[in-house]
């Protein structure tokens, strides 16, 4: 199963699936180009993320980060998690939040 954060997404934590999320830039420049990290941090957390390396998929044309999350993968606690994505370009590495949740239940 794909998880597109387009809307709040809910997995059970029995579950491993690849959460994807959108990276949407201005510039032209292609994202893909660049290794990307994701990371999840508790919703409405002032903690800094903590990143880990992830990889691109691209659907119709939108280039998305897209990372591994369950009890085969990345393990969540049951709760509202905000995703993260980094892109390491040189000399920016730019940081974005997503603008919905992941609900582990």
């Amino acid at each position: 199963m794909v998880a597109l954060i387009a809307e709040d997404i809910r997995l059970p934590r029995e579950s491993s699936d690849f959460v994807y999320i959108p990276v949407l830039n201005s510039t032209g420049v292609d994202p893909t180009a660049y290794p990307v990290q994701m990371a999840f941090t508790p919703d409405g957390s002032t903690d800094r993320p903590t990143f880990q390396d992830a990889d691109w998929d691209v659907l119709d044309g939108i280039p998305y980060a897209t990372m591994l999350v369950g009890p085969n993968a990345l393990v969540l606690a049951p709760g509202r998690w905000r995703p993260w994505w980094k892109v390491i370009a040189n000399p920016e590495h730019p940081v974005r939040s997503a603008p919905n949740v992941l609900i582990i239940t």
